[in-house]
């Protein structure tokens, strides 16, 4: 279970998701690998219940979805009963302001599909649309990083040159909100990078499960490529992913 939060931090967990985190190891060794327990549904419900209570919230959803990560594997195929709720969360953070939340969205997505492939072919263009809509954002924030960088460059180097004169930076006072500033554009900067990889993830284990709609869209977003039609290396580099090309 190699998840990408940690589940360690009580000060983040409402009272349902503390129930969930202390119950799930026990439940485990109780009911095994029984796709049908009760427990196991009673708790995704209850999760379900307390995600969309709290969707808002960036540290609340990090939990819930470090949760259902645990769940998804011990309820198999029967995660379908819980697609009403469970998808429109996970397509909605894919798009958060915190790449964070949308790199463990993805990334538990990327186990839905694993696990109730077999049913994923009713999802798999709408999937795909949002992971081009995600990739674009990443693509986006790299370049404004870039930007960012420049101007900070240039920035210190007139300080520089400044303090060499003795001279001080007009409305610089140490510890001002810059450095942090620069050190969050950078930050996103990783981020972003992260999140394509999770794109590109989670499309590998969509192409496993040969979904003739995810081939349509795909090939749908290449002819609008070649015309020109939002062109984007990223998106390039997906749809080769899927056509092997």
């Amino acid at each position: 279970s190699n998840l990408p939060v940690s589940l360690s931090s009580p000060a983040l967990l409402t009272s349902s998701l503390l129930v969930v985190v202390l119950l799930l190891p026990p439940l485990q060794a109780l009911e095994g690998k029984n796709v049908r327990a009760e427990g196991y549904h009673m708790l995704m419900k209850e999760l379900l219940t307390e995600a969309e209570r709290s969707a808002h919230k960036p540290q609340q959803r990090l939990i819930f979805l470090a949760c259902v990560a645990l769940l998804i594997p011990r309820l198999g195929l029967y995660i379908l009963r819980y697609f009403a709720q469970l998808m429109p969360l996970l397509l909605e953070w894919a798009h958060a302001y915190d790449e964070k939340t949308v790199v463990v969205a993805l990334w538990v997505l990327a186990t839905v599909v694993q696990h109730a492939w077999p049913r994923i072919e009713a999802h798999a263009g709408v999937i795909w649309q949002h992971l081009v809509q995600v990739a674009k954002a990443a693509e986006a924030r790299k370049l404004d990083r870039g930007v960012d960088s420049y101007s900070y460059n240039k920035q210190q180097q007139e300080e520089q040159g400044r303090a060499q004169n003795g001279q001080q930076p007009p409305g610089k006072v140490f510890g001002d909100d810059t450095d942090r500033q620069v050190k969050v554009a950078a930050d996103v900067a990783g981020c972003s990078d992260r999140s394509f990889a999770a794109v590109l993830q989670l499309l590998n284990v969509l192409k496993q499960c040969g979904s003739e709609t995810l081939y349509l869209a795909v090939a749908a977003t290449a002819q609008q490529q070649q015309n020109g039609v939002g062109s984007s290396s990223s998106i390039a580099r997906m749809v080769r992913c899927i056509f092997g090309q």
